[in-house]
This record gives structure tokens, sequence and C-alpha cells, in this order.
């Protein structure tokens, strides 16, 4: 059992890094007062920079609960507005 706590360890922990880095690169490329899909974000973060759409998912809900980021159209459009 202590494998199988410590493997679960290990992959939220890595799952967190990853989302703290996807979180600074959605910063850089969403200046303040602009929007682009979710569909867009998806397809750059995840097919193009290899990243998992877990730690997407992770980092938008992070960002849009420190009132970073507000997800907008019934969900569709992402929109950053605050640091």
């Amino acid at each position: 059992m202590d494998a199988i706590t410590h493997g679960e360890a290990q992959g939220s922990k890595e799952l967190m890094e990853e989302a703290s880095k996807v979180e600074d690169e959605l910063k850089r490329r969403l200046p303040i007062g602009w929007s682009t899909s979710l569909a867009t974000l998806r397809r750059e973060f995840v097919d193009v920079r290899g990243y998992s759409e877990q730690a997407l998912n992770r980092a938008l809900v992070v960002l849009q609960r420190r009132e970073t980021i507000q997800i907008r159209a019934g969900g569709s459009q992402v929109y950053r507005n605050g640091v």
C-alpha cells in the first residue's frame, strides 16, 4: 500500500509543478484585457507545447480562484482581467 500512496503523491506533486509552469506561461501568453478561446489554449498548451490537459485545467482553476482570469461565454472564452 505504501507504494501506491507514494506513487499518487509523486503524480500530484509533478502535476502541481507542471500546472505552475502552465500558469506562468498563461500569464505571458494572455496580456491583461485580452481574451482567447479555451480551444486555442488547449491546442497551444497540450498539442504544441506538450503539457497535460490536467495541468492546463488546474492552472485555469487556480488563476480563476485568484481572480486573474474569468471564464466567459459558457466556458468557451478565457479573459485575463488581473495580475
